[in-house]
């Protein structure tokens, strides 16, 4: 019994970063040393950090309303547990999203200042 529990726990967190942390796998920020290149490539689209706030936000929507219900869940978990795991989910997505507009920005003002080294302007 005490591994299946722990497989369903290692399956959850799997799933968890499967559904949050878009941000850290699909935005790249500026590349090392970029003030000195002549072209470069980095993410300004912002969808996979907005993506990330939703899931936090339906995390927490789903930490708030947790409640025991034995006929209404099919996992088996308490309250507790579906509130931990909600909070955890919305803290692994925040700082996702954090990290992807921060890349943005940043790949932003790296093309903003090779701009204009570029043309001057």
């Amino acid at each position: 019994m005490r591994t299946v529990r722990g497989r369903l726990v290692a399956g959850m967190a799997g799933l968890c970063m499967a559904v949050s942390g878009c941000s850290w796998i699909l935005i790249d920020g500026p590349p090392a040393g970029h003030e000195n290149m002549d072209r470069f490539e980095c993410d300004e689209g912002r969808w996979p950090a907005w993506f990330d706030v939703a899931v936090a936000g339906l995390s927490v929507v789903g930490a708030v309303t947790a409640e025991d219900d034995p006929e209404d869940d099919w996992w088996g978990l308490n309250a507790s547990t579906k509130v931990v795991g909600n909070v955890g989910i919305a803290v692994v997505s925040i700082a996702s999203a954090w990290t992807g507009f921060r890349r943005t920005t940043a790949c932003a003002e790296a093309k903003r200042a090779l701009m204009k080294r570029t043309t001057g302007r």
